[in-house]
Protein backbone atom coordinates (compact mmCIF):
# COMPACT_ATOMS: atom_id res chain seq x y z
CA UNK A 1 0.00 0.00 0.00
CA UNK A 2 1.70 3.43 -1.15
CA UNK A 3 1.41 6.36 1.03
CA UNK A 4 -1.48 8.38 -1.17
CA UNK A 5 -3.81 5.14 0.00
CA UNK A 6 -3.66 3.65 -3.31
CA UNK A 7 -2.99 -0.14 -3.34
CA UNK A 8 0.18 -1.79 -4.00
CA UNK A 9 1.14 -3.29 -7.43
CA UNK A 10 3.11 -5.72 -6.39
CA UNK A 11 2.00 -9.66 -7.53
CA UNK A 12 3.31 -12.07 -5.23
CA UNK A 13 1.58 -15.09 -7.49
CA UNK A 14 4.47 -16.21 -9.42
CA UNK A 15 6.62 -16.61 -6.28
CA UNK A 16 4.08 -18.64 -4.78
CA UNK A 17 3.42 -20.79 -8.11
CA UNK A 18 7.45 -21.43 -7.93
CA UNK A 19 7.18 -22.52 -4.81
CA UNK A 20 4.31 -24.67 -4.22
CA UNK A 21 5.95 -26.61 -7.65
CA UNK A 22 8.63 -27.06 -6.16
CA UNK A 23 7.49 -28.72 -2.87
CA UNK A 24 4.94 -30.39 -5.19
CA UNK A 25 7.60 -31.83 -7.23
CA UNK A 26 10.16 -32.95 -4.35
CA UNK A 27 6.65 -34.74 -2.72
CA UNK A 28 5.43 -36.44 -5.54
CA UNK A 29 9.37 -37.93 -6.28
CA UNK A 30 9.76 -38.87 -2.93
CA UNK A 31 6.74 -40.63 -2.79
CA UNK A 32 7.31 -42.19 -5.79
CA UNK A 33 10.87 -43.53 -4.80
CA UNK A 34 9.02 -45.13 -2.06
CA UNK A 35 6.31 -47.06 -3.23
CA UNK A 36 9.21 -48.55 -6.15
CA UNK A 37 11.17 -49.90 -3.10
CA UNK A 38 8.06 -51.15 -1.09
CA UNK A 39 7.23 -52.59 -4.28
CA UNK A 40 10.03 -54.19 -5.87
CA UNK A 41 12.72 -54.44 -3.63
CA UNK A 42 11.37 -54.89 -0.26
CA UNK A 43 7.61 -56.25 -1.56
CA UNK A 44 5.61 -55.42 1.30
CA UNK A 45 3.11 -52.57 0.86
CA UNK A 46 1.15 -51.67 3.49
CA UNK A 47 -1.64 -49.02 4.46
CA UNK A 48 0.88 -46.54 5.07
CA UNK A 49 1.97 -46.44 1.43
CA UNK A 50 -1.83 -46.35 0.34
CA UNK A 51 -2.41 -43.73 2.89
CA UNK A 52 0.72 -41.57 2.10
CA UNK A 53 -0.04 -41.94 -1.82
CA UNK A 54 -3.54 -40.47 -0.86
CA UNK A 55 -1.49 -37.10 0.80
CA UNK A 56 0.73 -36.87 -2.16
CA UNK A 57 -2.43 -36.36 -4.49
CA UNK A 58 -3.84 -34.01 -1.95
CA UNK A 59 -0.49 -31.76 -2.36
CA UNK A 60 -0.97 -32.58 -6.13
CA UNK A 61 -4.05 -30.92 -6.00
CA UNK A 62 -3.77 -28.17 -3.39
CA UNK A 63 -0.75 -27.03 -5.92
CA UNK A 64 -3.45 -26.53 -8.41
CA UNK A 65 -5.78 -25.16 -6.31
CA UNK A 66 -3.04 -22.31 -5.45
CA UNK A 67 -2.21 -22.26 -9.28
CA UNK A 68 -5.75 -21.17 -10.06
CA UNK A 69 -6.20 -18.86 -6.93
CA UNK A 70 -3.13 -16.93 -8.49
CA UNK A 71 -4.70 -16.42 -11.96
CA UNK A 72 -7.59 -14.93 -9.79
CA UNK A 73 -5.57 -12.71 -7.77
CA UNK A 74 -3.87 -14.44 -5.02
CA UNK A 75 -0.69 -12.44 -4.04
CA UNK A 76 -2.17 -9.39 -5.20
CA UNK A 77 -3.67 -6.42 -3.23
CA UNK A 78 -7.58 -6.92 -2.68
CA UNK A 79 -8.13 -3.55 -3.91
CA UNK A 80 -6.83 -4.87 -7.69
CA UNK A 81 -9.10 -7.40 -8.02
CA UNK A 82 -12.72 -6.69 -9.05
CA UNK A 83 -15.82 -8.31 -7.23
CA UNK A 84 -16.37 -11.29 -9.88
CA UNK A 85 -12.18 -12.15 -9.26
CA UNK A 86 -12.15 -11.96 -5.66
CA UNK A 87 -15.32 -14.22 -5.39
CA UNK A 88 -13.41 -17.15 -7.37
CA UNK A 89 -10.55 -16.61 -5.43
CA UNK A 90 -12.63 -17.28 -2.39
CA UNK A 91 -13.99 -20.27 -4.13
CA UNK A 92 -11.19 -21.89 -4.76
CA UNK A 93 -9.73 -20.65 -1.29
CA UNK A 94 -12.32 -22.69 0.15
CA UNK A 95 -11.26 -25.60 -1.58
CA UNK A 96 -7.95 -25.69 -0.49
CA UNK A 97 -8.68 -25.51 3.03
CA UNK A 98 -10.62 -28.29 2.26
CA UNK A 99 -7.71 -30.24 0.55
CA UNK A 100 -5.47 -28.80 3.07
CA UNK A 101 -7.57 -31.21 6.11
CA UNK A 102 -7.28 -33.96 4.12
CA UNK A 103 -3.73 -33.88 3.34
CA UNK A 104 -2.77 -33.15 6.52
CA UNK A 105 -4.59 -36.03 8.24
CA UNK A 106 -3.19 -38.71 5.38
CA UNK A 107 -0.15 -37.98 6.05
CA UNK A 108 -0.42 -38.40 9.77
CA UNK A 109 -2.46 -41.51 9.36
CA UNK A 110 0.05 -42.61 7.05
CA UNK A 111 3.27 -41.80 9.88
CA UNK A 112 0.67 -43.95 12.39
CA UNK A 113 0.27 -47.05 9.93
CA UNK A 114 4.16 -47.04 9.49
CA UNK A 115 4.69 -47.13 13.29
CA UNK A 116 2.44 -50.21 13.68
CA UNK A 117 4.66 -51.93 11.18
CA UNK A 118 7.23 -52.31 13.77
CA UNK A 119 7.27 -55.51 16.08
CA UNK A 120 6.60 -54.20 19.63
CA UNK A 121 4.56 -54.72 22.66
CA UNK A 122 0.87 -54.73 22.20
CA UNK A 123 0.44 -51.92 24.60
CA UNK A 124 2.36 -49.60 22.93
CA UNK A 125 0.15 -49.96 19.79
CA UNK A 126 -3.02 -49.03 21.49
CA UNK A 127 -1.83 -45.31 21.79
CA UNK A 128 -1.13 -45.48 18.10
CA UNK A 129 -4.49 -47.24 17.17
CA UNK A 130 -6.22 -44.74 18.94
CA UNK A 131 -4.39 -42.00 17.30
CA UNK A 132 -5.54 -43.11 14.19
CA UNK A 133 -9.17 -43.15 15.05
CA UNK A 134 -9.28 -39.55 16.51
CA UNK A 135 -7.20 -38.20 13.42
CA UNK A 136 -10.15 -39.73 11.19
CA UNK A 137 -12.96 -38.50 13.46
CA UNK A 138 -11.73 -34.91 14.30
CA UNK A 139 -10.75 -34.25 10.40
CA UNK A 140 -14.53 -35.51 9.44
CA UNK A 141 -16.09 -33.12 12.07
CA UNK A 142 -13.50 -30.21 11.14
CA UNK A 143 -14.14 -30.84 7.47
CA UNK A 144 -17.97 -30.84 7.17
CA UNK A 145 -17.90 -28.04 9.59
CA UNK A 146 -15.97 -26.15 7.42
CA UNK A 147 -17.74 -27.23 3.97
CA UNK A 148 -21.38 -25.87 5.74
CA UNK A 149 -20.17 -22.97 7.35
CA UNK A 150 -22.69 -21.20 5.18
CA UNK A 151 -26.25 -21.74 4.17
CA UNK A 152 -26.12 -21.92 1.11
CA UNK A 153 -22.69 -23.22 0.81
CA UNK A 154 -22.54 -20.91 -2.39
CA UNK A 155 -22.83 -17.72 0.31
CA UNK A 156 -19.58 -18.58 1.15
CA UNK A 157 -17.63 -16.99 -1.56
CA UNK A 158 -20.43 -15.44 -3.17
CA UNK A 159 -21.48 -12.07 -1.08
CA UNK A 160 -24.06 -11.81 -3.65
CA UNK A 161 -26.18 -14.55 -1.93
CA UNK A 162 -28.10 -14.14 0.84
CA UNK A 163 -27.37 -16.84 3.32
CA UNK A 164 -26.34 -17.75 7.25
CA UNK A 165 -22.68 -17.71 7.39
CA UNK A 166 -20.15 -18.57 10.82
CA UNK A 167 -18.37 -15.50 11.86
CA UNK A 168 -14.96 -14.95 11.53
CA UNK A 169 -13.99 -16.26 14.82
CA UNK A 170 -15.86 -19.33 14.35
CA UNK A 171 -14.05 -20.21 11.02
CA UNK A 172 -10.52 -19.61 12.94
CA UNK A 173 -11.61 -22.16 15.85
CA UNK A 174 -11.80 -24.62 13.11
CA UNK A 175 -8.47 -23.53 11.80
CA UNK A 176 -6.77 -23.25 15.13
CA UNK A 177 -8.86 -26.74 16.21
CA UNK A 178 -6.81 -28.47 13.20
CA UNK A 179 -3.71 -27.03 14.18
CA UNK A 180 -3.89 -27.79 17.53
CA UNK A 181 -4.61 -31.55 16.36
CA UNK A 182 -1.85 -31.00 13.84
CA UNK A 183 0.75 -30.10 16.86
CA UNK A 184 -0.36 -32.84 19.34
CA UNK A 185 -0.12 -35.71 16.79
CA UNK A 186 3.19 -34.43 15.92
CA UNK A 187 4.51 -34.58 19.19
CA UNK A 188 2.89 -37.36 19.67
CA UNK A 189 4.27 -39.65 16.70
CA UNK A 190 7.94 -37.54 17.35
CA UNK A 191 8.07 -39.05 21.00
CA UNK A 192 6.81 -42.28 20.58
CA UNK A 193 10.62 -43.58 19.20
CA UNK A 194 12.18 -42.19 22.60
CA UNK A 195 9.32 -44.79 23.80
CA UNK A 196 10.61 -47.52 21.47
CA UNK A 197 14.12 -47.43 22.18
CA UNK A 198 14.37 -46.65 25.89
CA UNK A 199 14.71 -50.64 26.92
CA UNK A 200 16.90 -51.40 23.61
CA UNK A 201 20.91 -52.39 25.36
CA UNK A 202 22.38 -49.77 23.71
CA UNK A 203 25.14 -46.98 24.76
CA UNK A 204 22.99 -43.76 26.06
CA UNK A 205 24.79 -41.41 23.08
CA UNK A 206 23.78 -43.74 20.33
CA UNK A 207 20.23 -44.10 21.66
CA UNK A 208 19.89 -39.90 22.34
CA UNK A 209 21.12 -39.73 18.28
CA UNK A 210 18.47 -42.76 17.17
CA UNK A 211 15.50 -41.03 18.94
CA UNK A 212 16.53 -37.72 17.61
CA UNK A 213 17.00 -39.12 13.85
CA UNK A 214 13.51 -40.54 13.99
CA UNK A 215 12.14 -38.17 15.49
CA UNK A 216 12.83 -35.95 12.54
CA UNK A 217 12.00 -38.00 10.29
CA UNK A 218 8.49 -38.51 11.55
Amino acid sequence: MSSSGAPSHEDRGPGMIATTVVVSVLASVTVVLRLATRIWIVRSVGWDDYTILFAAFGVIIGAALVIVQVHYGFGRHKGELSQWQYSEFQKFSYGEWIQTFQTLMFTKVSICFFLLRIPVERYLLRPIQAAIIALIVSNVVLTLLWIFQCNPIDSTWNKNIAGHCFTDAQLQRIIISQALISIISDVMLALFPIVLLWKVQISMRVKAGLCILMGVGL
